[in-house]
């Protein structure tokens, strides 16, 4: 009997190229061709799209899809999902991030109706949370209100992928243990420059050259506030009152909505030779070795690939203990953690690292073997499709 490709369909909130779209890019691209079909949609017109094609993956622009709320564009982006998955038949809708994971899963849900009524087989709905919406920086009712929007999602997905333990310790109050499951997110082994060479490209991308012993900080983020870059800024302004005699130069890798403010911020306190925002840059992990300190300041985080990024390439991680951060970062074994919000901690714990060279070396040398023994991607893609394949269930 011949053996039948199950189709997936992978679906998430924006086109970008943050977690969540690299998230679906990895599996879309490493999934055994032999066993799954696989087909993206995505909202927006972003860079996601070119990626996946370059792999052959078929895609979808779903109109009038982005992160806010919006009656009329969310409308029409439901009518265009539900015929997406109308068309496309996927025996698995996995869904990412937390818009798509309500409005896709109530989309499903009425497909997999509709199938039933029909005699026909059904479409298992799965969802990939990258962080709870609810333990985002906003108001007491708009925190209440998105809570309220996962339990109801949560009604129509068969099952739940959480990332960390964090996530996992929040969803185990409101959703039923048997629909959930721990699978951290993996990274293939590094592929970057060598230290020497990543600076020597590291200069050409600035256009300037690097002064001889400066201590260089990095930082792969999106510029949005949940990244929270802001505090950064104001840690690196304390250091360099503190140590004024430190050559310090920290290079923040990543676009977004907030680079106006965070290029005011950083014109107030004088940094303009200190903080450079390199913009977005393809595969920016790969100037990772050149760098002597990776810093990720963010009030709310999934399992960040920065981080594991870092890691691979040995640097030596400072970040704040927010969401599946602990799980890649043990307080004073990878690097340092501190409280978010807090830019006089983060200031100390920059502080710290600079002077403390052999310390620096020891937790970059720990980072890189956790990484490499508990979040790789072939682990990852192999508890993935045991769960498609509904052979295994594990919180």
């Amino acid at each position: 009997m011949e053996h039948r490709q199950k189709k997936v369909l992978l679906a998430v909130t924006k086109s970008n190229l943050g977690g969540a779209q690299r998230y679906v890019t990895d599996l879309a691209v490493n999934l055994p061709r032999e066993e799954f079909e696989v087909v993206v949609a995505a909202g927006g017109n972003g860079p996601l799209f070119g990626t996946l094609q370059k792999h052959g993956i078929r895609t979808h622009h779903i109109n009038g899809l982005d992160r806010d709320v919006r009656a009329t564009s969310d409308w029409r982006a439901f009518r265009h999902i539900q015929k997406i998955i109308g068309t496309e038949a996927p025996d698995i809708i996995h869904l990412n991030s937390s818009k798509m994971g309500g409005v896709g899963a109530i989309a499903g849900f009425l497909y997999n109706l509709r199938r039933l009524l029909q005699k026909k087989s059904t479409a298992r709905i799965i969802f990939t949370i990258h962080g709870w919406g609810f333990f985002e920086d906003r108001s007491p009712p708009v925190r209440a209100l998105i809570f309220l929007a996962s339990l109801a999602s949560s009604f129509f997905q068969h099952h739940i992928i959480v990332l960390n333990r964090h996530d996992l310790a929040a969803a185990k109050r409101f959703i039923p243990g048997k629909k959930l499951a721990l699978i951290p997110n993996g990274i293939p082994p590094a592929r970057g420059y060598s230290p020497a060479d990543a600076r020597s490209q590291l200069t050409k991308l600035l256009g300037s050259p690097i002064p001889s012993g400066s201590f260089l900080i990095a930082t792969i983020a999106e510029l949005t506030k949940n990244k929270n870059i802001a505090c950064l800024v104001k840690a690196i302004a304390e250091v360099k009152t503190k140590q004024p005699e430190r050559s310090l130069h920290a290079i923040v890798f990543g676009e977004g909505e907030e680079r106006k403010r965070l290029e005011e911020s950083i014109a107030r306190y004088g940094l303009q030779t200190t903080i450079t925002l390199a913009g977005f840059v393809p595969y920016a992990a790969r100037f990772l070795p050149a760098f002597d300190l990776f810093v990720l300041p963010s009030t709310k985080e999934g399992l960040p690939y920065s981080i594991m990024e870092a890691m691979v390439a040995g640097i030596p991680v400072i970040a704040t203990r927010v969401g599946g951060i602990p799980d890649l970062i043990e307080h004073e074994k990878q690097g340092l953690l501190v409280a978010p919000k807090n830019s006089q901690a983060f200031a100390n714990a920059i502080a710290y690292a600079v002077t403390h060279h052999e310390q620096r070396a020891a937790w970059g040398a720990a980072g890189r073997e956790k990484q490499m023994r508990h979040f790789t991607l072939h682990a990852m893609l192999q508890k993935t499709t045991a769960l498609y394949n509904n052979e295994t269930h594990t919180i």
